[in-house]
């Protein structure tokens, strides 16, 4: 249980953060997680881009600890988290705070709980519809485990994450080779780190994967434009 001290804190934090820029405050939120969600977490170097316009974050960290005791520690911030996801060896957290939408991808490894925090400033309102994969044949190397559905005036933006049993290396070729044959086009250098961005038409990609035991975890962006006026 948290401290009414500790909660103070985070409640200040927050409306610090509200009252920066949408850019700034994202940054700041993700240093926020790391001084008071969980003092004892090693966290990454945060990761940027924009996608229709909108920043994104990703940041990994790594933890101590029982998974469910991980996951109720980060799950008490209620104004960010709203939904869980339990699975076995693995608990997906997510929710939408002011016009932020986060996702935590926990997953339990020999040496112990890694993670990934991911945020995006949304411009428009989550879609309560079920809508199709990004990249339906993702599914034959990896299962879904959360999708997210954005529309604004601007463009639909989609938030998945999926889990694979295989390395992040191997999965990392074949979604590049598959990508490829579908047309879409490297933004990024393959050796550019974790994060990748491919373009198709006017449709934009970023995925990032991440090794999680065994296996890998996924993170993927992606954005369609909306089409004004006819033809």
């Amino acid at each position: 249980m948290m401290s009414p001290n500790f909660v103070m804190r985070w409640a200040f934090a927050g409306c610090m953060l509200w009252a920066t820029s949408p850019v700034q405050a994202g940054a700041d939120v993700m240093r926020v997680f790391e001084r008071l969600a969980a003092p004892d977490m090693v966290w990454e170097p945060i990761e940027q881009s924009t996608l229709a316009g909108q920043p994104v974050y990703w940041r990994m960290f790594s933890v101590t600890g029982p998974l469910m005791e991980v996951a109720a520690r980060l799950s008490q911030f209620s104004s960010v988290f709203q939904r869980a996801l339990v699975l076995r060896h693995k608990v997906v957290l997510s929710g939408v705070a002011g016009r932020k939408h986060w996702v935590a991808d926990l997953t339990t490894t020999p040496d112990g709980i890694k993670g990934v925090l991911s945020m995006m400033l949304l411009s428009g309102k989550p879609s309560v519809g079920q809508r199709a994969a990004v990249l339906p044949w993702l599914s034959q190397w990896a299962q879904s485990r959360y999708s997210q559905t954005t529309h604004s005036a601007m463009a639909t933006t989609t938030h998945e994450v999926y889990s694979a049993s295989m390395p992040p290396a191997t999965l990392r070729r074949l979604m590049r080779e598959s990508l490829q044959k579908e047309g879409w086009t490297a933004l990024s250098a393959a050796s550019a780190g974790s994060l990748e961005r491919w373009r198709k038409q006017s449709v934009k990609l970023l995925f990032s994967t991440y090794e999680a035991g065994a296996g890998t975890t996924i993170f993927l962006h992606a954005a369609e434009p909306v089409r004004v006026g006819g033809g």
